[in-house]
């Protein structure tokens, strides 16, 4: 700082690469609510209505992957759809010290092809008018019937479309600092002047993982064990995006080592959860004398304090590690397995009530793991998981997830028979469709 009313501040700016958890390597799929949108023209007058449904094989992706998109549609109104593409969108915000910055731009997008889609057809007048009537006189049927049918378009991948995101894609990120988002929509564009149904899917972006070795299997089934080490192809390389411009000098700096820190001592690594990190230590800023002040004093955490938490299994002391943890189902699994606390936990999970199963699925930061993490904790429940668990882990964990939670928990419920209805009330009427037959699995009889 040069003080004086003539004289500017002397300042640097480096470019500075933030990179995510890598993904696990489980896929996590979702399939969206169908959006059923009342076709307006000039925003009053009616013309019936479009149902939109789609399916994403999976929400995890990386950078250059490319991911199927499973789209369902049910045109009910007298207008034809022209358009139906889909995009991944992604926005970045920064905010520190009162100023703020952000930038929005499209990393994948595709238009579907019309011909291979069914449903965009528009209705005749007196057609529209039959399915109005019948709509109306059946209590709910004819819905209960549209959202079947697209139900099991979705899920047969009859209308599958491929998307690739781009190789520059920033990873989501959600620090105190910096935010990036991404957004998955399909949208149906209609005529000028007539309203354009959009469906929303959730994205996440980041580093693949690793592939894993595949043991060599003989003839008769027996792996055979590999006495040359196989090396693993490298992470592929960031590239640095184009939304905010950074000159030659920082994109450099991203890569190349300083000479001074050619005898630089590389400590431990440092841990901290996402959302209290600040890049360059103890954040700064300036006040109307031009002193500074500290806004955020870097968190140390106690390797003492944290075993002292492990060993503490109460529900406070897990909520704390859950806090700290970058994984909350591979801190989960760590509690189960060390063998100075594995005891301790588990005498505190086997008798969860369904609050508290609910209250531990809530604070799982990645809304991904909550369905795994929901199972590994069912399965420690010495009375088994009853319905009330999957009702409080729905209602605390996020939306998406309900029917993946349900799923994973259903297959070991000791009272699913007596209890099922109370499990359909619960869940939305989509998740109802999409848990049919986890919920009613065939028997023998009805094959017959």
């Amino acid at each position: 700082h040069r003080p004086g009313m003539f004289k500017w501040d002397v300042k640097t700016s480096r470019a500075v690469v933030i990179q995510s958890m890598p993904l696990p390597p489980e896929p996590v799929p979702f399939y969206a609510s169908p959006q059923t949108v009342p076709i307006k023209m000039c925003c009053c007058i009616d013309r019936g209505k479009i149902h939109v449904g789609a399916g994403v094989e999976d929400t995890l992706l990386g950078r250059g992957q490319t991911v199927g998109v499973n789209l369902a549609v049910q045109n009910e109104s007298s207008k034809m759809l022209e358009r139906v593409y889909v995009k991944i969108t992604e926005h970045v915000v920064w905010r520190a010290g009162g100023h703020s910055n952000s930038s929005f731009r499209t990393i994948a997008m595709r238009e579907c092809d019309k011909g291979r889609l069914e449903g965009l057809d528009e209705m005749s007048k007196g057609t529209l008018k039959a399915v109005k009537d019948t709509e109306a006189a059946d209590d709910g049927q004819h819905r209960a019937e549209v959202l079947s049918s697209m139900a099991e378009m979705l899920v047969s991948g009859r209308q599958r479309e491929s998307l690739t995101v781009s190789p520059d894609a920033r990873d989501t990120y959600s620090g105190g600092v910096l935010r990036t988002t991404h957004r998955g929509f399909i949208t149906c564009k209609t005529p000028c002047c007539v309203t354009d149904p959009i469906i929303e899917l959730p994205i996440r972006i980041g580093t693949l993982p690793l592939p894993q070795q595949q043991p060599v299997v003989t003839a008769v089934g027996m792996p055979v064990p590999q006495s040359v080490a196989v090396s693993l192809p490298a992470p592929p390389p960031i590239v640095m995006a184009d939304v905010i411009p950074v000159n030659k000098d920082d994109k450099e700096s991203v890569t190349v080592v300083p000479a001074d820190w050619a005898n630089a001592v590389v400590a431990e690594a440092y841990v901290l959860p996402m959302g209290q990190a600040h890049i360059g230590g103890m954040s700064q800023e300036y006040g109307e004398d031009d002193k500074q002040q500290g806004i955020g004093e870097p968190q140390k955490l106690d390797p003492d304090a944290t075993s002292a938490l492990k060993t503490a299994a109460t529900m406070e002391a897990l909520k704390e590690l859950m806090e700290r943890s970058l994984r909350d189902y591979v801190l989960l699994d760590e509690l189960l397995t060390d063998s100075e606390c594995a005891h301790l936990w588990k005498a505190l999970f086997e008798t969860l009530s369904p609050a508290a199963f609910g209250q531990i699925i809530g604070d799982v930061s990645m809304d991904f793991e909550q369905p795994i993490f929901a199972e590994l904790l069912g399965r420690q429940l010495v009375g088994g998981v009853t319905v009330a668990h999957i009702i409080a882990a729905n209602k605390a964990a996020a939306g998406h997830q309900s029917s993946s939670i349900v799923k994973k928990l259903v297959p070991f419920c000791i009272d699913l028979e007596a209890n099922v209805g109370a499990l359909e009330a619960s869940l939305s009427e989509w998740d109802r469709v999409l848990l049919q037959k986890v919920l009613h699995p065939p028997t023998a009889s009805d094959a017959v």
